[in-house]
């Protein structure tokens, strides 16, 4: 009787034992749980920032694409005004030289006439 007493006090530490052993292990699993809870937030939250981002990434692509469009519009437009503005200066240029030319012609011709 004592032996089975002893045995039955035995097996109650050893539930004791297990039963806190369980509940150590439940704390670790709920605590795990918890991280991982968070972590999965945290993924979330980064996979909507990453989203945002590459949205904007695609919105400063559209952009910066709008943006050299309208450059290079503006660089042919200076391209064109250059080159009216150097006809400009060559027809300026031929006025003058016909000026001074016809200015000489008169000159000759008055100086002639005297």
């Amino acid at each position: 009787m004592e032996e089975l007493q002893q045995t039955n006090q035995e097996l109650h530490e050893v539930i004791s034992q297990l039963a806190q052993s369980n509940r150590d292990i439940e704390k670790r699993v709920y605590n795990l749980e918890r991280a991982i809870g968070v972590r999965e937030e945290r993924i979330r939250f980064l996979e909507e920032e990453l989203n945002n981002a590459i949205e904007l990434s695609r919105q400063d692509k559209k952009e910066l694409l709008e943006e050299i469009s309208k450059l290079k519009k503006i660089n042919f437009a200076l391209v064109l005004l250059r080159y009216r503005d150097r006809l400009e200066l060559t027809n300026t240029r031929e006025a003058l030289q016909n000026a001074q030319a016809w200015n000489f012609n008169e000159n000759e011709s008055d100086s002639d006439s005297d």
